[in-house]
């Protein structure tokens, strides 16, 4: 018999950010390998200020109660942190009602990072952090995405807990896809001979540092002279389409129009094409707990330029497969692009190790330790 698996994620159907694609591929691979697994979804609140997301945090908590009688004893209750605001309470009473009626039941966490630091406002960020550590503590089990949140987690948890890492995959892969790449085919060619297509992959939003980007490209245009340069931005801007809108103004207003094109969301078929056609990964990201498009990017050979923030520099090492500068700084990032663009034999370096990185990531030997960790505790 299997053992029964409850998930509690509020979940859209169509995954953008690479969390929700991280915890859309576990249910899916839970799916497959246990035949009692329900999940269980909801829609979010709206939390407009500080006592307004107490206020709605509170009753969404209470609201999941009526879940209990569908956790039997036995069950695994898996949760991710993004939504501790909504669960954190639960999560505490839950553990009463299982010593008060003996329910064998396992509280097993997801964390792909912590949110409270990405908090600007400081009531907001002692909330969130006095919730998340509620929240982390009342688990059993985590599931972490890398080493960098293990380490996250580990400063936060106050008692003994199952601790798995278990790295995403690959989304979009290009492991499979020809490896010699446009821009190292003639190392006689200098660079001003080909247009230089930079890319960005990921979820139109502040965190990502799109507006950085779109600063440096203007330097290495107007100060540079690089006219050659184009930049394609790849993802999801509808969600915050007010920051989507301030970014496409700042690069008309720039005269950056016929350089930068944003693409939106597109079907995996043109992300490959995109990838394979594109010389230079950008991603200026203020903050990863792991970095999914990096190990996509490498995937496809490309040479990488990121920032040494969050979990960034675990995947890319500086001067190894990619360039690192601070976040938010497009002056480094600018000169950063510039120096790789200049350097086939850089580029060519950084394409043959981070083909090697990406063949590390695989969605279904990461999950196999989650199966793993959940029939151990079944058979408890």
């Amino acid at each position: 018999m299997d053992p029964r698996i409850v998930i509690l994620m509020r979940l859209p159907e169509a995954p953008v950010t690479g969390g929700e694609i991280y915890n859309f591929e576990l249910i899916k691979y839970l799916k497959r390998r246990f035949r009692d697994v329900e999940h269980i979804s909801w829609q979010p609140r709206q939390r407009k200020g500080p006592v307004s997301f107490i206020i709605n945090s509170l009753i969404q908590n209470i609201s999941l109660l009526k879940h209990w009688n569908e956790i039997k004893s036995g069950a695994i209750v898996v949760e991710d942190v993004s939504q501790s605001s909504e669960l954190f309470l639960f999560n505490s009473i839950l553990r009463v009602l299982r010593r008060l009626t003996s329910k064998r039941i396992y509280l097993l966490t997801v964390i792909q990072q912590t949110y409270s630091p990405l908090m600007k406002d400081e009531v907001r960020r002692k909330l969130t952090y006095f919730e998340e550590s509620i929240f982390i503590n009342s688990s059993d089990g985590v599931v972490v995405n890398s080493e960098f949140t293990k380490r996250l987690v580990e400063g936060i948890l106050r008692k003994d807990a199952d601790i798995v890492v278990a790295y995403p995959g690959l989304n979009v892969s290009g492991l499979k896809e020809s490896s010699l790449r446009r821009s190292e085919r003639g190392p006689e060619r200098k660079p001003e001979d080909d247009i230089t297509q930079l890319l960005f992959v990921g979820y139109v939003t502040p965190r990502k540092g799109v507006d950085t980007l779109l600063k440096a490209v203007e330097i290495l245009v107007k100060e540079k002279g690089m006219d050659h340069l184009t930049l394609n931005i790849v993802g999801d801007n509808v969600r915050e389409r007010g920051l989507y809108q301030d970014l496409k103004d700042y690069s008309d207003k720039a005269g950056l129009g016929n350089k930068v094109t944003f693409r939106g969301r597109v079907e995996e078929r043109e992300l490959k094409d995109i990838y394979m056609a594109s010389r230079i990964f950008v991603f200026p990201s203020l903050w990863e707990g792991f970095g999914m498009v990096l190990a996509e990017a490498a995937s496809f050979g490309l040479p990488i330029v990121t920032t040494d923030a969050g979990a960034i520099p675990y995947l890319i090492k500086d001067g190894i497969n990619g360039l690192l500068i601070p976040p938010g700084d497009e002056k480094k990032l600018a000169s950063a692009i510039e120096t790789l663009a200049k350097s086939p034999d850089m580029r060519a370096k950084f394409s043959e190790a981070n083909r090697k990185l990406a063949a590390r990531f695989d969605w279904g030997k990461s999950f196999s330790k989650v199966a793993d960790l959940v029939e151990a505790q079944y058979r408890i």
